[in-house]
């Protein structure tokens, strides 16, 4: 959970470091890293999200059902 948080405040943070770039060489650069961390991270939150829900609605079924799939599944 703490890492959805810590995703969501990232683009917030990079959005302050251009005052100190303004009129460099790297302002360029810095904004298109920017725009790409902020597509990364759209990408990367759908994955916390059903990996922070998902998985608690299958830990809470799995007991129900009397079953070992999840924690002794081929993968494992």
């Amino acid at each position: 959970m703490l890492a959805v948080v810590a995703f969501m405040l990232l683009p917030l943070g990079l959005l302050e470091l251009p005052r100190s770039l303004l009129a460099t060489p790297a302002e360029r650069r810095f904004f298109v890293s920017v725009v790409l961390s902020v597509i990364g991270i759209g990408f990367k939150l759908p994955f916390y999200g059903g990996e922070t829900y998902g998985l608690y609605a299958l830990g809470q079924e799995a007991p129900r059902q009397n079953s070992d799939a999840i924690r002794s599944g081929p993968a494992l």
